[in-house]
């Protein structure tokens, strides 16, 4: 049996990993949520994206959050809670698109 041939709209290979899925997720769902009214990388999606490490890819909160703020040459800024919940709605409502 021959290796199956990639269809076009699949993604590249080095694009199909648990990192950049969860990175595209939290892209999806801010989206949907907000009308891309956010910076695509800003302090809403950080903070939902370490929202969903911490749930699909078991990565500590404390961790990644503290590794995030001490990025050099340019940290990391994450949202409130409250301010992420009042952009896209509670936890379960987003995480349960991306489950």
């Amino acid at each position: 049996m021959g290796s199956r041939q990639p269809a076009p709209s699949d993604p590249p290979r080095w694009a199909r990993n648990k990192p950049v899925v969860l990175h595209e997720t939290a892209h999806a769902i801010l989206d949907f949520h907000t009308g891309r009214q956010f910076a695509s990388h800003g302090p809403e999606f950080a903070t939902l994206l370490l929202d969903l490490f911490a749930r699909y890819a078991k990565a500590e909160k404390g961790k990644a959050r503290q590794m995030g703020i001490r990025q050099k040459p340019r940290r990391v800024r994450f949202a409130t809670a409250a301010a992420l919940d009042e952009a896209i709605g509670t936890p379960k409502n987003w995480v349960r698109l991306a489950g």
